[in-house]
């Protein structure tokens, strides 16, 4: 049964991976984003692992797997949105999380330095991709409005738009088990 909303979602989601009520909530307060970035992608994978086995046990997960196959066989599941926005969220998210583990001088770094220093011919696309859940009412995703918004939102809180969009997604996907 999918929880009804994000923060039930979070919950549920926590409580099958067997961390304490609102860790995931408190990641927002790390206080380094190279930390705040591998915790967040460390939690979204266990939850991905865990649905993975759980929806298919017969599945050898002894096996070394990357992040993107797991996100890809999630994806081919009945349950989870089948929408590509979201799968392209985990595939970027996935992206900033290997930006900065492995580059050490990324230790030291901000998001918002991490996020410049990606290719132009890039960034922007990883940007939307992040920002997936900002968009204004009563518009569609592919609005050049909300390319916009969320360019600007992410610039500024790039943060809290990756915290706020990992539990979007992980709620939209099905993660909470």
């Amino acid at each position: 049964m999918k929880a009804p909303n994000n923060f039930e979602a979070i919950l549920l989601a926590e409580f099958n991976l067997g961390l304490p009520p609102l860790t995931f909530f408190k990641l927002i307060k790390e206080p380094s984003d190279w930390s705040f970035v591998l915790k967040l992608h460390t939690v979204l994978e266990c939850a991905l692992n865990c649905l993975l086995e759980k929806r298919m046990p017969a599945y050898d997960y002894d096996r070394p797997m990357t992040f993107v196959s797991k996100v890809q066989l999630a994806f081919e599941l009945p349950m989870p949105a089948r929408d590509d926005y979201y799968r392209n969220f985990f595939k970027n998210l996935n992206y900033i999380r290997n930006r900065f583990a492995h580059r050490a001088n990324y230790i030291l770094y901000d998001l918002k330095q991490v996020i410049q220093e990606i290719p132009l011919h890039r960034r922007n696309a990883v940007i939307e991709s992040l920002a997936v859940g900002v968009k204004i009412p009563e518009t569609s995703e592919n609005d050049a409005r909300n390319a916009e918004l969320r360019q600007a939102l992410f610039v500024k809180h790039p943060r809290n738009i990756l915290h706020k969009n990992t539990i979007a997604s992980c709620h939209a996907s099905s993660l909470e088990l």
